[in-house]
């Protein structure tokens, strides 16, 4: 299985926990297939960890949504609806989460073009339980969303063997 046999459409959702590599799928997949990528941390962190009010939050995927092709990388659970409606193509990163912590630690104090540029990603213990408790917490909402949207070409990849084949030429 590769992106070539499997992205349909150019609207595409990546979607996982912390550090499962959304934004290495998402960017891998924006470069390969020439379609601009929205990173949802970039749109929704202000400065000081100032949140982005909800109704433009929403308004600004809402805009993201009516373009032709898009990539949109990330969860925040009270929008994903919204976006599972008009993605074409859901790529759910379904990783293990003692993967995602490890990938999450090794990336601490290393600047990522998915997330704004003047915040610091922090390990703290929210944090740390977003990540670890991700299959209780946030997971079935997803499974849900997949199973109400299972029309959509969905895709779930469960370990890095499976991202790694879905994106290789």
């Amino acid at each position: 299985m590769n992106y070539k046999e499997n992205i349909t459409s150019k609207k595409i959702i990546v979607i996982g926990s912390p550090g499962s590599g959304k934004s290495f799928v998402s960017s891998t997949l924006s470069k390969k297939l020439n379609i601009p990528i929205f990173y949802l941390d970039k749109l929704y962190w202000k400065e000081n960890w100032v949140a982005t009010p909800s109704e433009q939050f929403i308004a600004i995927q809402q805009d993201i949504l009516k373009k032709d092709s898009y990539i949109i990388d990330g969860n925040y659970q009270s929008t994903l609806e919204l976006r599972f409606k008009s993605a074409s193509t859901i790529i759910f990163l379904d990783i293990d989460k003692n993967v995602c912590f490890e990938a999450v630690k090794g990336r601490m104090g290393q600047k990522r073009e998915d997330f704004p540029s003047y915040l610091e990603e922090e390990l703290d213990d929210a944090f740390v339980h977003s990540i670890l408790h991700f299959h209780e917490d946030s997971r079935p909402f997803i499974v849900e969303m997949i199973d109400k949207y299972s029309e959509k070409n969905i895709i779930v990849l469960k370990n890095r063997d499976e991202v790694n084949e879905f994106l290789k030429d």
